[in-house]
């Protein structure tokens, strides 16, 4: 079946607005504009056409109706007769059951109307959920929308007929038709797509500091297995060899040898008691020329690395070798008295 809207001595037709119900049954708008000079324009309808309205900028515009050919025809009285080069702007609004057709499970709706070429939109609004399944002619310009599609019209008559599918159930947006065909989309959900960059981020959050921790380890173990390489004062601790593992030296000044500049003398008693990475921090305190040198000087001197230095003399301290004291951000170490000759 078409739905005829012929008008007559309209000279654009801008917007064909059809909304189809869930029964079927169509609501149709048109927008349309008269140039002609004259004081009326003539519009075809079909004869099953209910609640029909015209209307203007400003109101309700009167019109007649009449029958033709098994159809009616409206005359539509303008509010002011038109001169040339003026122009009135109408809506035309009514309701008809003439639109659609039903077969099976199917549902086809049909149109026919004249047009103006690259002005006229037709946008056909269906009931939600449905899905389009055809459209005739196949290779009219349109764009399909959500529960609908849009026609643009190249000719001055346009007859169209779409066929759809539509249950009076909750539709499938996770499965929702496009157009013609069997293409079909997953609408895109902002909170689906945030909770995956979420998760995403968090992932490699524990990446990275894994990364972090495992290489803290590694290093930790490296440290174990490597001998501690100590740089020492020349003349202090001489000739360092390394027998398994271990760095051992030459002691300048073991065995009686006289104080160094410092002018003071470790006993042998407590020579014996060290390690060679203590031993070498004895030397060093013992031929200062001051009394107490800072542990940031043991450090660049020995080669001692920080954190095992700051082990090593708080070991020291509590066998009473060594004290130690604090001025603000400074360690100050030197020698127990009663560790000297």
């Amino acid at each position: 079946m078409f739905l005829l809207a012929t008008l007559a001595s309209a000279d654009t037709i801008s917007d064909i607005n059809l909304v189809v119900g869930s029964d079927g049954y169509a609501f149709v708008e048109e927008r349309i504009i008269y140039e002609y000079p004259g004081d009326s324009g003539n519009l075809s309808l079909p004869s099953s056409t209910d609640n029909l309205a015209v209307t203007d900028e400003v109101g309700n515009v009167p019109y007649t109706l009449s029958g033709e050919n098994g159809g009616k025809v409206a005359i539509i009285r303008f509010t002011k007769p038109l001169e040339l080069g003026q122009t009135e702007q109408l809506w035309i609004r009514y309701g008809t059951h003439y639109l659609t057709a039903k077969e099976g499970g199917q549902w086809n709706v049909s149109f026919s109307t004249p047009t103006t070429p690259r002005k006229t939109i037709i946008r056909l609004t269906l009931p939600e959920g449905s899905n389009i399944t055809s459209l005739d002619p196949y290779d009219a310009l349109r764009t399909y929308v959500k529960d609908g599609i849009w026609i643009y019209p190249q000719d001055t008559q346009m007859n169209f007929s779409v066929s759809y599918e539509y249950a009076s159930v909750k539709p499938n947006l996770e499965n929702k038709s496009t157009g013609p065909g069997n293409q079909s989309i997953i609408p895109f959900d902002t909170n689906l797509f945030l909770g995956i960059i979420l998760v995403v981020v968090f992932l490699l959050v524990l990446v990275i500091l894994y990364s972090l921790y495992k290489n803290r380890l590694l290093l930790g173990r490296k440290l174990k297995e490597e001998p501690m390489n100590v740089s020492v004062i020349e003349n202090i601790v001489t000739e360092p060899k390394v027998d398994d593992g271990k760095v051992s030296y030459d002691i300048a000044g073991a065995g009686g040898s006289p104080a160094g500049s410092g002018g003071r003398l470790v006993k042998e008693s407590v020579l014996k008691m060290l390690d060679d990475t203590e031993l070498s921090i004895i030397r060093l305190l013992e031929n200062s020329d001051e009394e107490e040198v800072t542990q940031a000087y043991i450090h660049k001197t020995t080669g001692v690395p920080k954190s095992s230095l700051s082990d090593i003399l708080k070991h020291m301290e509590k066998r009473n070798i060594l004290e130690r004291r604090e001025s603000g951000r400074v360690k100050w170490i030197k020698l127990k008295s009663w560790v000297l000759e």
